[in-house]
């Protein structure tokens, strides 16, 4: 997949050098904004989920909240293909959505960008933070180590 980044390659130097980012990471967050979904198409992926196998614009319209012309729909979920979130399929006249990746490797991917911008990387440094305030207790960590070892 081309990412584009000759055309910027420059800028991202000059990035690393004012903000002392390694190259790899200023890569991999310049990745992530570039495929960060809007709220909406956030929620038309989580309505998508409802079919792990696949489903067309209608199946995918009943489990959205509100009500919305199939146009919009069919264009979100053509925005989630292109951004790599679903796959596309024609099967007989209609357009077949499937999700691309698990609703875990979703959640884990938006965990991994809030770490490189909010934690500069350092999962270390958000698990402090929420065991700061309160979100965390040493607890909830000691009943998430097994759940780790597990196979998702």
């Amino acid at each position: 997949m081309q990412l584009g980044l000759n055309q910027n390659q420059s800028q991202i130097r000059n990035i690393r050098k004012v903000t002392n980012i390694s190259y790899l990471r200023l890569i991999l967050v310049y990745i992530c904004l570039m495929h960060r979904l809007s709220a909406f198409e956030e929620q038309v992926l989580l309505a998508l989920w409802e079919w792990p196998l696949g489903a067309v614009a209608g199946q995918v319209s009943q489990r959205l909240p509100a009500s919305l012309p199939y146009t919009t729909l069919a264009s979100t979920l053509h925005q989630l293909v292109g951004k790599g979130y679903a796959r596309c399929s024609k099967q007989a006249r209609h357009n077949w959505f499937v999700p691309s990746l698990s609703k875990e490797a979703y959640g884990a991917e938006q965990l991994a960008q809030l770490v490189a911008t909010c934690f500069h990387g350092s999962y270390p440094q958000l698990l402090a933070a929420c065991l700061r305030r309160e979100l965390l207790t040493p607890a909830h960590v000691a009943e998430a180590l097994p759940l780790a070892a597990t196979p998702a």
